[in-house]
């Protein structure tokens, strides 16, 4: 049978058809060809003709199989992240007698505390390791961004400037010690402060007394906090 066969319709419009197998099977015109006669399905190729159907399908079947692009974007999500952050090693302090509402040791940064630059999240839950055995109170204050105007000295009530001020995200209460023989480790497993930060992806804090506590070595306290990222 001969290719492009038509046949005169009704309306004095034509109907087309084409051989584009083998087989000799027809197909309507219009579903392969434009007006022009250029192909509009495309063959079966690995690089079927730009713009027509199989062109087109292979074009979005490209899209969904290519890997996602790094980023912030979510497409749905199975679990949860919880972000651990505690300084890199134990706070400087000194091993003598702290007194209620003094600073203890200096301020210290809590790294990757979110997972991109000016990101947020939430601390959920706080800790302090004690090498040392003991149940004093202590407070960690934390800040989205150095306090640098402010006087946070060891031994010595802090003072917090008027231009730091924006920077306090809150204050976290320990005091529910468990004793770890020599040790000893507090924990608030609901603190739920939220926070954001203004650049870069690290807290600041320091450390408080809120009861009489004697450190047993200059590196005694480890604190850290886990935040659930934003």
């Amino acid at each position: 049978m001969a290719d492009n066969i038509t046949t005169p319709v009704a309306d004095g419009k034509t109907l087309a058809a084409k051989d584009i197998g083998a087989a000799g099977v027809l197909y309507p015109w219009n579903l392969v060809a434009d007006s022009a006669g250029a192909d509009l399905f495309g063959l079966v190729t690995a690089t079927p003709t730009a713009f027509s159907v199989l062109g087109r399908l292979k074009t979005i079947a490209d899209g969904v199989l290519a890997a996602t692009p790094a980023g912030e974007n979510y497409m749905g999500k199975i679990g949860g992240d919880v972000l651990q952050s505690a300084p890199a090693a134990p706070p400087a302090v000194s091993a003598s007698a702290y007194a209620a509402g003094q600073v203890i040791g200096a301020k210290f940064t809590l790294p990757n505390a979110t997972r991109v630059a000016a990101g947020a999240g939430l601390i959920q839950a706080a800790s302090i390791l004690s090498k040392t055995a003991t149940t004093a109170a202590i407070d960690i204050l934390i800040f989205s961004a150095d306090p640098t105007a402010s006087t946070l000295t060891d031994k010595a009530a802090p003072t917090i400037a008027a231009a730091d001020l924006d920077k306090v995200v809150g204050v976290i209460h320990l005091t529910d010690w468990t004793a770890l023989g020599a040790a000893a480790l507090a924990q608030n497993l609901a603190v739920g402060l939220p926070f954001r930060l203004p650049a870069g992806t690290t807290l600041y804090a320091v450390l408080i007394a809120r009861a009489a506590i004697t450190p047993g070595s200059t590196s005694d306290l480890l604190p850290a906090v886990r935040i659930i990222p934003g």
